[in-house]
């Protein structure tokens, strides 16, 4: 069914549902890509970045434990040392419970395998830890010393690397998440631009097609064709229709043949109204003479009468 042939409500329901849905669609649209901005931007915020505050606390921690052992291996009070190793023993704790927060929250198998080799480097750090105390609990100094340099500071790279490792791959995670966000964004943006050019170049064709199709089937501008129907209902016969060349279907071409068939019935009523009257004149007169004859005849009769009597 073609434009010109649906009446004026389908016309305009149907142009306005179609730009109507393409606005949905953008809003649609734009609703999902937010809500995955937003996913990408609480999934850094409550999942990545603490994961990196905790491996960097643990890197903190285990830093505190060599500044303890350090001192322990300086002093000769057992209070000092018993501080120290209370110390100690506050950052393996914590250490601890941050190392079980990551293995209740890091899922993907590369963090699982990165967190498997810190806690494998932790306990051998740990073991070193046990062994070079008992040194300094023993007054080793030259065994305690050369410990810590060949075994304890190497183990204590090893887990400070195994750290650093986990927390360049969570960093590695939050560039991925933003680069997804901004490829999202651009998407979005090239999607919704898009359908909004489509919706308006849509509804520009729409309504260009509409109002030349109502023009086409009025003949003219909606005023014009109700001051030409105002004029003719109020009996003025002799208004000029305008129209445009080739109309032959529009409303005013078919008001002005009305004008035109109204006058001309108009005309012939009149020229039968003309007719009636000379008639009925003729009538009159006829009547009138017929009076006179009668009168006459009358007359005739009574003087008839009269020279009968006589």
């Amino acid at each position: 069914m073609s434009i010109a042939n649906m009446k004026v409500g389908t016309r305009l329901v149907t142009s306005f549902g179609i730009v109507s849905l393409l606005l949905i669609l953008i809003i649609g649209i734009g609703v999902t890509k937010l809500a995955n901005l937003n996913a990408g931007t609480n999934l850094i915020i409550n999942d990545r970045w603490p994961k990196i505050d905790l491996a960097r606390d643990i890197l903190a921690q285990a830093d505190n434990i060599a500044i303890a052992l350090r001192d322990m291996m300086l002093t000769d009070s057992k209070e000092d040392r018993q501080s120290q190793f209370n110390s100690i023993m506050e950052s393996r704790r914590v250490a601890e419970e941050n190392i079980d927060r990551l293995q209740s929250t890091i899922v993907t198998p590369k963090g699982k395998e990165l967190l498997r080799k810190v806690i494998d480097r932790r306990a051998k750090y740990m073991a070193g830890q046990d062994k070079l105390m008992g040194l300094v609990g023993e007054g080793k100094q030259m065994e305690m010393r050369a410990f810590l340099a060949n075994e304890l500071r190497p183990a204590l790279a090893a887990y400070k690397e195994a750290l650093s490792n986990l927390v360049r791959f969570q960093v590695e995670l939050i560039d991925a998440s933003g680069k997804s966000a901004s490829e999202t964004y651009k998407d979005a943006r090239t999607l919704m631009i898009a359908l909004g050019a489509i919706a308006l170049m849509l509804a520009t064709i729409v309504g260009f097609l509409i109002t030349r199709s109502l023009l086409k089937q009025l003949g003219g501008e909606p005023d014009y064709a109700v001051a030409i129907a105002g004029r003719i209902a109020a009996g003025d016969l002799t208004v000029a229709v305008n129209i445009r060349e080739n109309d032959h279907v529009s409303m005013l071409y078919a008001m002005r043949a009305m004008r035109d068939n109204l006058a001309h019935i108009v005309a012939q009523v009149r020229q039968g109204t003309d007719t009636i009257a000379t008639a009925s004149g003729q009538i009159a007169a006829g009547n009138l003479d017929l009076s006179s004859r009668t009168e006459q005849q009358a007359s005739s009769l009574e003087e008839t009468a009269s020279s009968m009597e006589e």
